[in-house]
């Protein structure tokens, strides 16, 4: 899944993908930060592309952006996606 993201990302000109500690509850919570390289892009529009691009990428596994979506500073993006493994939520993501 890293490196799935990370290639979608670098084509986009999203640079330094990096992903913090898991947190294992009922699923499993990546936080990961991603800096913009790509500086004629302003900060709405650099995170509506990088929603889009990591739903996207994202569709076909069990993996997910979370609903509160992508959050920028200085040139910073973060977020955090969920792995599902339940198999309740796997038939409601399909």
């Amino acid at each position: 899944m890293e490196k799935m993201i990370k290639e979608a990302l670098e084509k986009e000109k999203y640079v330094e993908l990096s992903f913090e500690k898991p947190e294992i509850t009922k699923d499993v919570v990546i936080p990961f930060t991603v800096q913009e390289s790509d500086a004629s892009r302003g900060d709405y529009d650099s995170q509506n592309n990088l929603i889009k691009l990591i739903k996207k990428t994202l569709e076909d596994t069990n993996w997910r952006l979370m609903s509160e979506g992508i959050s920028q500073r200085l040139g910073i993006l973060s977020g955090r996606i969920r792995g599902y493994e339940n198999e309740d939520d796997l038939v409601k993501i399909v």
